[in-house]
């Protein structure tokens, strides 16, 4: 029961991130891929530790998700920040 409500989190992250991509695609398209390119490498850097070293298991997983969509929307929001 406790992973619902962990990855309710991951709900309101998807619909942050699609505002942000959608006014960052208007401004500058090309650093969309750059926020993918940190969500993938933040998301492994730390799916790893915490599903085989800690052995934590989904909840480990859907917190490496959270992080990673996290990493993503302060990466838009410094973009579009500036």
């Amino acid at each position: 029961m406790p992973a619902y409500f962990i990855a309710v989190v991951l709900i309101f992250e998807n619909y942050i991130l699609f505002v942000l991509e959608a006014t960052l695609y208007a401004r500058r398209p090309e650093k969309i891929d750059f926020g993918l390119l940190i969500h993938e490498v933040s998301k492994i850097s730390l799916a790893i530790p915490l599903l085989y070293i800690l052995r934590i298991g989904l909840i480990g997983a859907l917190a490496a998700l959270i992080f990673a969509y996290l990493c993503q929307i302060l990466f838009y929001i410094i973009l579009l920040s500036n």
